[in-house]
């Protein structure tokens, strides 16, 4: 064998290191990331799953305690939706997937996938399901409340939250309106500027290990 040949060999053989350690950092750093995302994701669902909880009971206790049609059918709709919630946070957790310890690296990256993919449509749809269901039902809930002498209803704590005059009806809306239009930006600034940058960065390592295999 020529001294070029013995030069080749050793030149390919370093490339071949460099790569392979480049990529087993890059692998280390992204699972990292995803371990993260992973944390703050379950810490959401958490508070998400919580306080639905805590909406079915209060909800619950509205559609008994107001006297008006239109807000106890609203709070039926919340108790509904908070149920839905629930299970649309767990359909989309990571505790839904399966784990096997046997599975290549690939396999466990295309894993992470469709994990991170999963929350990025939660995120993305935010609007059709966590947006406007609870808003149009607070239309509902207040469009639907009257005069409480009217049904010879009397609650000093919850007469607080009856608007006197439509007025204070339509500036409770527009507020509420304006703080779930606020909601659902910040979901689709989080799936473009958390899940996204992500999802490029699982895509590149997992083809770089494919190139490699």
């Amino acid at each position: 064998m020529s001294e070029q040949e013995l030069k080749n060999i050793w030149k390919n053989s370093s490339k071949a290191s460099t790569i392979q350690i480049e990529s087993t950092a890059l692998l280390a750093d992204l699972k990292y990331s995803v371990k993260t995302m992973e944390t703050l994701i379950a810490k959401r669902d958490l508070r998400e799953i919580l306080a639905s909880v805590f909406g079915i009971l209060v909800f619950t206790y509205f559609t008994f305690e107001f006297p008006f049609p239109l807000t106890k059918i609203a709070s039926a709709i919340g108790i509904l939706w908070f149920v839905f919630v629930i299970f649309r946070l767990k359909f989309a957790s990571r505790k839904n997937q399966e784990t096997d310890l046997s599975v290549s690296v690939l396999e466990e990256l295309e894993q992470e996938k469709s994990f991170l993919i999963k929350q990025k449509n939660l995120l993305n749809t935010a609007l059709y399901w966590y947006v406007l269901p609870p808003f149009l039902m607070n239309i509902l809930f207040y469009a639907g409340m009257g005069n409480p002498a009217d049904y010879n209803w009397s609650n000093p704590i919850l007469e607080i939250l009856v608007p006197d005059t439509m007025n204070q009806k339509i500036f409770l809306i527009v507020g509420i309106g304006i703080l779930f239009s606020y909601i659902g930006w910040r979901n689709i600034v989080a799936s473009e500027e958390e899940i996204e940058p992500l999802l490029k960065n699982l895509q590149l390592v997992k083809d770089s290990l494919e190139s490699e295999a």
